[in-house]
Formats: structure tokens, C-alpha cells, sequence
């Protein structure tokens, strides 16, 4: 991947005070993302709260994982770490959650378990999705 994925500026915006708005992908690497996902097999999540259909980026794409790490560290983690004051932050994960009438329609109210936790919408052809 190249920085052709990600925006040349990355526009972060307080949304109020626990809250952060980043242009963080391209559509076009969100679409990449998507396809890389479908082309991997669908596991059930190993967290019994909130069984979910996941892929995890770092075990089933390394490199893809990688890249969205590093966007991270070279351009959103420093951006966090000034607006919340807070100690220097490490990627522990990514996945990729997937919904279908089919099997998984939904996700109960639920808090992450992370300090700093973080939700890209990969596509738009749904409706809901409320966050």
C-alpha cells in the first residue's frame, strides 16, 4: 500500500470531549479493505459477550494490518496523544466486523475494553448503523 490510501489531510475534529473525527481512509482503501476482508474466511469472535463475525486484520492480512498501523503511528496517534495528553499509544488490534441479514444483524450497547478505541464505516450500502 502506498499513501495514495489515505488522505493527504487527515482533518481531525473534537467531538466534544471524549470524541475524534478523522478523514482516516480513502473510500477507494476502504473498498480494498472490504474486498480483502470477503476474501478471507469469517471466524466468530473469541470474545463470548459479543459474538461477532470478525476478521482480524493482523492474523489474517499482515501487510494490510501494517499499513493502516503505520498511517496510524506516523499520523493519528500523534494527533491523539496532543488533544488528550496522554502517554504514547500502541496499536494492539484491528478487525474487520461484519453484519448480514443472514447471520449477524446487530451489536448490543457495549463499552470497548481499550483506553482509546476507534470505528471506521467502510461502506455506505446499509442502513442503521448508528454509532
Amino acid at each position: 500500500m502506498n499513501d495514495a490510501a489515505f488522505p493527504s489531510f487527515i482533518n481531525p475534529t473534537p467531538l466534544g470531549q471524549d470524541f475524534m473525527r478523522y478523514d482516516f481512509l480513502t473510500p477507494e482503501f476502504c473498498e480494498y479493505i472490504v474486498m480483502a476482508a470477503e476474501g478471507q474466511e469469517w471466524s466468530s469472535n473469541r470474545f463470548d459477550a459479543y459474538r461477532t463475525q470478525d476478521i482480524y486484520l493482523e492474523e489474517a492480512i499482515p501487510d494490510l494490518f501494517q499499513s493502516i498501523d503505520l498511517h496510524l503511528q506516523h499520523r493519528i496517534w500523534p494527533s491523539v496523544i496532543k488533544y488528550w495528553d496522554v502517554d504514547p499509544i500502541k496499536t494492539s488490534t484491528a478487525f474487520v466486523l461484519k453484519y448480514t441479514m443472514d447471520s449477524q444483524k446487530s451489536l448490543p450497547l457495549h463499552h470497548d475494553e481499550s483506553f482509546i478505541s476507534g470505528s471506521v464505516k467502510l461502506n455506505q450500502d446499509y442502513e442503521g448503523g448508528i454509532l
